[in-house]
């Protein structure tokens, strides 16, 4: 959704004032908050992991979709002026000429989307929509603390896990960077360290 949405709202793909509409549609969802798409998708199918997961996906459309339309803004005019030279039709001109040039940002910020998007579904089980978070407030109404602590440090391993591969993803696709050859635990054991050293540079 976010892709179409992205593609259609680029003045290269659909003239002025046409794509505003996608864009409305786009500023339309980000003005309203997860918590509150919830509660509006609440009569489809009440409280659940359905309804939120629906309402993370259209927040996600909102969102992902206007990084994308920005991303898209910005390309490089003679790749698709090449493709256009030997006949390629509009979907073509698309595909390989504009797509093609933000595919590792597509992927960067999916990575980073979902990274959100799991913080996001943690906050909407706790109002109980399923997930860890409902568990967790489960446990915090039956007053069994040993059970919520043991919640809170998922969440921690969850929220560390995904920060750490979408942070690995985007090390893999960012070009002339070096990639990182270190393992999931190395990486978060050497991140203090690599915290302290940072914040030591920038005083020096």
């Amino acid at each position: 959704g976010a892709l179409f949405f992205s593609v259609m709202a680029s003045e290269r793909v659909v003239p002025y004032p046409f794509n505003f509409l996608f864009r409305a549609v786009m500023s339309l969802i980000r003005a309203i908050p997860a918590l509150v798409w919830v509660l509006i998708l609440i009569p489809l199918g009440g409280v659940s992991s359905f309804t939120a997961t629906l309402a993370i996906a259209i927040d996600t459309v909102g969102y992902l979709g206007r990084l994308l339309t920005d991303e898209l803004e910005e390309i490089a005019e003679g790749p698709i002026e090449g493709i256009r030279s030997v006949g390629a039709s509009k979907p073509q001109v698309v595909s390989f000429g504009m797509l093609s040039q933000v595919f590792r940002e597509f992927i960067a910020w999916l990575a980073f989307d979902l990274e959100h998007n799991v913080r996001v579904a943690i906050g909407l089980g706790i109002i109980g929509a399923g997930g860890l978070g409902l568990e967790l407030n489960i446990q915090r109404r039956t007053f069994n603390y040993t059970e919520m602590m043991a919640c809170i440090i998922l969440i921690l391993l969850l929220a560390g896990s995904v920060e750490v591969m979408s942070q690995r993803v985007r090390s893999y696709l960012r070009e002339g960077d070096e990639v990182e050859t270190e393992g999931i635990i190395a990486i978060l054991l050497g991140t203090p360290r690599k915290i302290v050293s940072s914040v030591a540079g920038r005083r020096g």
